[in-house]
């Protein structure tokens, strides 16, 4: 069990340097991309050694919807034990300050990232709920400013400008089962990225 946020990561890191090869997480998306990171932080052993597969009890479960995946738990346990494995893309972003964190799913930028802070502090006061998910998605729609972003994709240049939310997606969904790109493959060697440009409150809620 973790006991606070990014405990998950050592937890796992701490598990490979024991010897465990063999790893299931339980939870949501944010237990996942903790396993993700102390798989990927670790230098002991060659990732391609590591196999890992999920129980979805979290708030979203987004990385399951792309597979199709039941969040019934006897299902997960079944799909597990079938052990029909795969590769998967991974992704990394890094800050300017050198930091790293790996991504399985999406990497969000501008209002993502802004919500995520958010019921992440209400999360840590024990008031969130997971049917009150999108409800704090669509009210803090009404506290986000826009983020000006300039970015460069295969060597082609975009100047920077005001954006409502920039994804960069491995898989389909996020924000508990938002399409962010209908078109995603994660097992394809490409990102595929979506951008939404300065857009009002009122259109974004027509949006989502």
């Amino acid at each position: 069990f973790s006991e606070y946020h990014g405990h998950t990561i050592k937890l796992v890191s701490d598990a490979i340097a024991k010897g465990f090869r063999k790893i299931i997480a339980m939870g949501g998306d944010g237990t996942m991309n903790e396993v993700v990171n102390g798989i990927f932080s670790q230098e002991k052993i060659p990732v391609n050694e590591i196999t890992l597969a999920v129980i979805p009890l979290g708030t979203g479960n987004d990385w399951c919807k792309t597979y199709g995946m039941n969040e019934d738990y006897n299902k997960s346990v079944n799909t597990i034990a079938a052990e029909k494995i795969i590769q998967h893309d991974i992704g990394v972003a890094e800050t300017s300050n050198g930091n790293k964190r790996w991504f399985i799913n999406i990497a969000g930028m501008g209002y993502d990232g802004f919500v995520t802070q958010k019921i992440d502090e209400i999360r840590n006061k024990g008031e969130t709920k997971k049917r009150f998910y999108l409800l704090y998605i669509l009210y803090f729609l009404f506290q986000y400013k826009h983020t000006k972003v300039s970015l460069k994709i295969d060597g082609k240049e975009i100047p920077a400008e005001d954006i409502f939310m920039v994804s960069v997606c491995n898989c389909r969904y996020n924000g508990d089962g938002m399409m962010q790109a209908p078109s995603a493959i994660p097992d394809d060697g490409v990102f595929n990225i979506t951008v939404m440009k300065k857009i009002s409150a009122l259109k974004s809620i027509i949006s989502v």
